[in-house]
């Protein structure tokens, strides 16, 4: 996740290491960071390890918030990244999303079945629009189908055509 002018950055992904010290100490070697301050503590109840820590570039410094989280046998890492200057702006919207971090228990959510893309035949001449109307594609999904078939909705399609919708 960023803002759309790109002055920083939050990412999720897993961490490597068997310990949450072990993968914060990787974290600090791979992407060459300097510890400012770290803290152990439990969020919604898992084990969490949160560090602080800059990365001093030609351009200026970098200032990471990293938390890691040990859940199930994995250990995620959440990263928000900024320049320091504007570190502080970010940091609430960081602090905010690592608190909230927790398992997933909704139902709904986790009973969720994917969007599958199927692949179609194109009965006659007609445009795409009129094939993804044809195919009870939802209008408002058009343009992002139409990329999807590196197409534009007027692109005339012969019989035979093949396109791709979404569907579950």
């Amino acid at each position: 996740m960023a803002p759309g002018n790109g002055e920083a950055l939050l990412t999720l992904t897993l961490g490597a290491g068997t310990s949450l010290e072990d993968a914060a100490n990787k974290i600090l070697t791979n992407y060459k960071l300097a510890m400012v301050e770290s803290k152990k503590e439990t969020i919604n109840g898992l084990s969490t390890l949160t560090m602080i820590a800059d990365q001093k570039q030609e351009q200026g410094t970098i200032r990471v918030i990293s938390t890691l989280i040990q859940f199930e046998g994995n250990i995620f890492s959440l990263m928000g990244i900024s320049e320091i200057s504007k570190f502080s702006s970010f940091s609430p919207f960081f602090l905010s999303t690592i608190q909230n971090f927790k398992e997933l228990k909704e139902t709904e959510k986790l009973n969720r079945k994917p969007d599958v893309i199927h692949i179609k035949t194109v009965s006659s001449q007609m445009t795409l629009q009129a094939a993804l109307e044809y195919y009870n594609m939802p209008a408002d999904q058009f343009e992002k189908l139409a990329i999807l078939n590196e197409m534009t909705l007027s692109d005339r399609l012969s019989a035979g055509t093949l396109i791709k919708v979404v569907g579950k």
